[in-house]
C-alpha cells in the first residue's frame, strides 16, 4: 500500500549559508514519500542556486518564486506553497530549522493511529551549533488544556515546524494571515485550535530551531520593535474577527479578552514603554480598539489612558519615576 505523501513547505530568503543543512535534514528522512516545496521570497544571495542544485539531484524538491502580486514575507510564501502542495499532510519548515531523521516517519505513523485528528503537534528543541541526538520514543501525549490561552498571551506552546496538518483542514481555514510579519504562527495556532474538531500534542522531540548569535540581537532593534507593535495590532483584530466574535460561550469570550489584554501589557512593557513618545500613535490605536470592543475593565482603561495622555509627555525625563509608574499601572 502506498504511504501518504507529505508536503514540506519552506519559505526562503537569503539563507544560502545554512540552506544546505536544512535541506539535507529533509534528504535524510527515513520516510521517503515526501515532496519539499521551497518558495523563494526574492533572495539576493546564492539561495536560489542552492535550492536549484537540490532540485536537479532529487525531483522530490520543487522550487517556486513568490508571485509579485503576493505580499512579501514568509506567510505569503507558505500559503503559495500550500497552493502547490499535493500531499495529504503538510509540514512547515523554516530555513532556521532542522528535522530529525525519523520526523516524518513518526508523524505519519501517529496519524495512522489517530486518523480522526485534524493536526498533531510534536516538540521542537533549540540548538546553537548542533542539535542533541534524540532517539525515537513511544508516543507520549501532553495535556491540551489552555492551549488557546497560551497563544493569546503570545507565549505559544509550539513552534512553526511542530505541527503536521491534514492538507484539507489547513485549506479550509485558509492558511496563514499574509498581513502578519510577526506572530503569524501564533495567529494560526489560535485559529487551528478554535476550528479543530480533534487534535493531539505529543512530548516527542523531532525537530530543531537554530538559536544563533543573531537571534537575541534582532529583537533589540528599533525596526523590529516597531514591526512587532504593528503586527500586534493586526493580530488582535484578526483574533477578534475570527475567534472572539464567533465564540458562543460568554464566559469563555471574557476569558479570551482578558488574555488579549495580558498580551497587550506584555507588548507595552517590552516594546512601547521606553519609547512611548515614539510609538504613541500605535499605542493609541491599540487602546482605541480594546476600548471600543469592551476588552478593558474600567480601572484598566483609566490607567492605560493616563499613561497614554499624560505620562507619555514626560517619557524623555529620567529619574522622576515615570517608567516605574508605567510599570506599576501595567502590572
Amino acid at each position: 500500500m502506498t504511504k501518504p505523501l507529505v508536503s514540506i513547505i519552506i519559505p526562503a530568503y537569503n539563507r544560502a549559508t545554512i540552506m544546505h543543512e536544512t535541506l539535507n535534514s529533509v534528504v535524510c528522512q527515513t520516510y521517503v514519500n515526501w515532496e519539499c516545496i521551497v518558495v523563494d521570497d526574492g533572495s539576493t544571495d546564492e539561495t536560489t542556486a542552492v535550492i536549484k542544485g537540490y532540485c536537479e539531484k532529487d525531483n522530490r524538491f520543487k522550487f517556486f518564486v513568490r508571485p509579485v502580486h503576493k505580499l512579501k514575507g514568509p506567510s505569503s510564501c507558505r500559503n503559495y506553497g500550500i497552493e502547490k502542495a499535493h500531499g495529504e499532510y503538510l509540514i512547515f519548515l523554516d530555513t532556521d530549522d532542522l528535522l530529525a531523521p525519523f520526523c516524518l516517519e513518526e508523524r505519519v505513523k501517529a496519524f495512522e493511529i489517530n486518523k480522526e485528528c485534524d493536526f498533531l503537534v510534536f516538540q521542537m528543541e533549540r540548538f546553537l551549533d548542533k542539535p542533541k541526538d534524540h532517539l525515537k520514543q513511544p508516543l507520549k501525549r501532553l495535556n491540551i488544556n489552555n492551549c488557546i490561552a497560551s497563544f493569546l498571551q503570545l507565549n505559544g506552546i509550539w513552534q512553526i515546524t511542530s505541527p503536521i496538518y491534514k492538507n484539507e483542514f489547513l485549506n479550509e481555514i485558509k492558511g496563514f494571515h499574509e498581513g502578519l510579519q510577526n506572530y503569524e504562527d501564533l495567529e494560526l495556532g489560535i485559529r487551528v485550535i478554535f476550528n479543530s474538531s480533534k487534535y493531539m500534542l505529543f512530548n516527542n522531540i523531532d525537530c530543531y530551531y537554530r538559536n544563533d548569535e543573531n537571534y537575541s540581537a534582532k529583537y533589540k532593534l528599533e525596526e523590529t520593535k516597531l514591526n512587532s507593535i504593528k503586527a500586534f495590532i493586526i493580530f488582535i483584530k484578526s483574533i477578534d474577527e475570527n475567534m472572539i466574535r464567533k465564540c458562543a460561550n460568554d464566559e469563555l469570550k471574557i476569558n479570551y479578552k482578558n488574555e488579549v489584554v495580558y498580551a497587550y501589557k506584555k507588548i507595552f512593557i517590552l516594546n512601547i514603554k521606553d519609547k512611548i513618545g515614539v510609538y504613541k500613535k500605535q499605542n493609541k490605536e491599540i487602546l482605541s480598539f480594546l476600548s471600543k470592543n469592551n476588552y478593558l475593565k474600567l480601572h484598566q482603561k483609566g490607567a492605560f489612558y493616563f499613561v497614554q495622555n499624560f505620562l507619555s509627555k514626560f517619557y524623555k525625563i529620567k529619574g522622576v519615576g515615570v517608567y516605574r509608574c508605567m510599570k506599576y499601572l501595567y502590572r
